[in-house]
């Protein structure tokens, strides 16, 4: 079901985010002050607008505050960045998701009312230093306290075997929810299905289960 957002500051990571929402059919409102940015997302989103909303005037005017959801990447301006957050809270912001550059800015923002706070170079860098650790891993999203959903690559030693033969689940307390070859994601539906190397597969498990088996 398309969401509304609206994104507001346009410098990579709000350009970004902004164009991945629309590609993925979205509603979204881009916001900057600098006119070329806007001409140039101009088509890759709902609507472009060329406006600082440091005005409280046109936050009111676009109502921002009735989005779904607000993003924020304005973290080179903490001040604005503030006042914004506290303004569009007050009128009742729903979520307000904001970019930051430190972790002091983080938690600052987190107590005036951002509902989430992002830090993209800290982010960036940790999952640059996780693939350089170990290949294998891909990528991966947490699902609740230690539980990972971790997509990686088949190793070596999985080759041409079955998922009954590696018995994951008994031994290591990993369940193989899907394999992507030459391009195509299945979902593994059987203790039959065969795995090769060098194809991706995404697991859940513990965290320290997944490094266990994969480092």
């Amino acid at each position: 079901m398309a969401k509304d957002f609206v994104v507001i500051g346009l410098g990579t990571f709000g350009y970004e985010v902004a164009k991945q929402l629309f590609k993925q059919g979205h509603n979204v409102m881009a916001i900057d002050k600098n006119a070329i940015t806007i001409h140039n997302i101009q088509d890759y989103v709902t609507i472009a607008i060329n406006t600082d909303i440091s005005d409280t005037a046109v936050i009111d005017e676009l109502e921002l505050y009735n989005y779904n959801k607000i993003i924020l990447g304005l973290g080179s301006n903490l001040e604005a960045l503030i006042l914004t957050i506290a303004y569009l809270k007050n009128k009742g912001a729903k979520y307000i998701i904001s970019k930051a550059n430190t972790e002091l800015q983080k938690q600052v923002l987190l107590k005036i009312g951002a509902d989430e706070v992002i830090l993209p170079e800290k982010e960036v860098a940790f999952k640059l230093a996780e693939k350089l650790n170990n290949p294998n891993f891909l990528d991966k999203f947490v699902l609740d306290n230690n539980i990972l959903l971790m997509n990686v690559k088949v190793p070596p030693k999985f080759d041409n075997k079955t998922l009954q033969e590696l018995d994951l689940r008994n031994k290591y307390n990993i369940t193989v929810l899907i394999r992507k070859h030459e391009g195509k994601s299945v979902v593994i539906n059987n203790a039959k299905f065969i795995l090769n190397e060098g194809d991706e597969i995404f697991v859940a498990g513990e965290e320290k289960d997944i490094n266990k088996l994969f480092n």
